[in-house]
């Protein structure tokens, strides 16, 4: 083998050769950082809505619903993403997005996002009357976490909904 071709090998295997043996070759590219494993958190709970549509003759309408709660989720898995619709009263839909993503440390990451629409017909209005979203975080392994979403009728007042996150991860 001649000796151009035994460089190329060598520099091929990051080596090269010095007078004195072999040696390493300075990289132009910068060392790697160590790839840590995905975490996978088991997600358990539920999600609470309470909607009151407000009525201004008639005894107001309250109304409740309940999501259960139960996947798991990697950190390397992107968004998981679920939908809770309740409809109150006739006239006052709320949708809830809630999106979740976890961590390499397995902390889970929880965006909220409502919509609050109010119209003659609940299950077809696009009259969009209140919005609200919430992050929050809850820890591998800890205690139930209770965060809250409040959604308000900021166009006409009075009608609003409450979702309340108890969830856990372990």
């Amino acid at each position: 083998m001649n000796t151009s071709k035994l460089r190329r090998v060598l520099a091929a295997l990051g080596l090269a050769v010095l007078a004195g043996g072999l040696a390493p070759v300075a990289s132009a590219e910068p060392a790697s950082q160590p790839v840590s494993a995905a975490v996978t958190v088991h997600v358990t709970g539920v999600v609470n809505m309470h909607i009151q549509d407000y009525e201004t003759v008639l005894p107001n309408e309250d109304c409740y619903f309940t999501q259960p709660v139960d996947f798991f989720w990697s950190s390397n898995s992107g968004t998981a993403k679920f939908i809770m619709v309740g409809h109150c009263g006739g006239e006052v839909r709320v949708e809830v997005d809630h999106l979740y993503n976890v961590s390499n440390d397995g902390v889970l990451h929880v965006h909220a996002v409502g919509r609050l629409y109010e119209g003659a017909n609940s299950h077809d209005t696009t009259d969009l009357n209140g919005t609200n979203d919430q992050w929050f975080s809850i820890p591998s392994g800890g205690a139930p976490d209770l965060s809250s979403l409040a959604l308000h009728n900021t166009d006409e007042g009075h009608d609003w909904a409450f979702i309340d996150f108890q969830l856990t991860t372990r």
